[in-house]
């Protein structure tokens, strides 16, 4: 009988453990993804994109599909860099791309024809607005849990100083 139920729980344990385990990589990753188009609008497949983690230095490298459609899924949140390369186009950058927790962010190119030694590079801030999600999330660090006046120190008190979100007590 011991052995019956010792085996039964190494077989649910097997199940289970790939659902587990995609679920908690779910929560500490984000994901870019975009379309290359050239300056008439046409889509650009085959382009050659670049991410980098400015914090750690991880670079990942996909290829835009017939479409002109890239996607990086599972990326680390922090400040990232993309660069996008073909041949007969400008070399593009986009810095400043922040990266929080589950958040999904679009950035899409558009390709001018130049010279392969041609570099432009555009920095700006991605807002804080998600258009493609309609998830709330925030971080909150270990010294603001410290600073603020929580009674008991619960963790879900810390949800109602998010906007948009509210702490049901039942």
């Amino acid at each position: 009988m011991l052995l019956r139920l010792r085996t039964a729980f190494i077989a649910i344990c097997c199940i289970l453990s790939p659902r587990g385990a995609s679920r908690a990589f779910a929560q500490i990753s984000a994901a870019i993804s975009g379309v290359v188009t050239d300056e008439s609008g046409a889509r650009v497949p085959s382009a050659k994109i670049e991410a980098v983690n400015l914090e750690t230095r991880a670079q990942r490298s996909t290829i835009t599909d017939a479409s002109g459609y890239y996607r990086f899924a599972g990326l680390r949140i922090g400040q990232y860099e993309l660069n996008v390369e073909i041949d007969g186009f400008r070399q593009l950058q986009r810095k400043g791309i922040g990266l929080a927790l589950g958040q999904e962010v679009a950035v899409d190119f558009t390709l001018k024809l130049g010279q392969v030694q041609e570099q432009i590079t555009v920095t700006e801030q991605i807002p804080l607005v998600s258009a493609t999600t309609a998830d709330i999330s925030d971080l909150v660090g270990e010294r603001q849990v410290k600073d603020l006046p929580l009674n008991g120190r619960s963790y879900d008190a810390l949800m109602t100083h998010n906007p948009g979100l509210v702490n049901f007590h039942w």
